[in-house]
């Protein structure tokens, strides 16, 4: 009795691996066609990425001086400012922002100096 119980287990069990070992053929054969066709999404996607890459670095860099420790410091009312004013620098190039911190005060000052090329016309 127990045997034929036993015997019963290995044969659903060999069923199961004969069915896993199809799936892993048939999953092997899907990657192997995939391979081809995501080499060419990437190729025609090329120049997508790279202008969205460009794209990202500015962003990077914009978030990485918001993030700054020295910023993260600043009172609320400066930190504003130096988000506002960094977020104009982004799309007017010509603004230049930095963080100054005075140790001659009685307490360390930070200040915020804008420097722009204002064009009037």
């Amino acid at each position: 009795m127990q045997r034929e119980k036993l015997h019963d287990d290995c044969k659903v069990l060999q069923a199961e691996i004969s069915d896993l070992k199809k799936q892993i053929v048939r999953r092997r054969k899907r990657l192997r066609s995939l391979r081809p066709k995501l080499k060419q999404v990437v190729k025609s996607t090329d120049p997508v990425r790279r202008y969205i890459e460009s794209q990202f670095d500015d962003t990077n860099n914009f978030s990485q001086s918001i993030n700054n420790p020295s910023i993260a410091k600043l009172p609320d009312p400066l930190y504003v400012l130096y988000s506002l004013v960094l977020a104009y620098q982004q799309c007017d190039g010509t603004t230049d922002v930095n963080v100054c911190k005075s140790k001659s005060e009685p307490f360390f000052v930070e200040t915020i100096d804008v420097e722009a090329e204002i064009e009037y016309k």
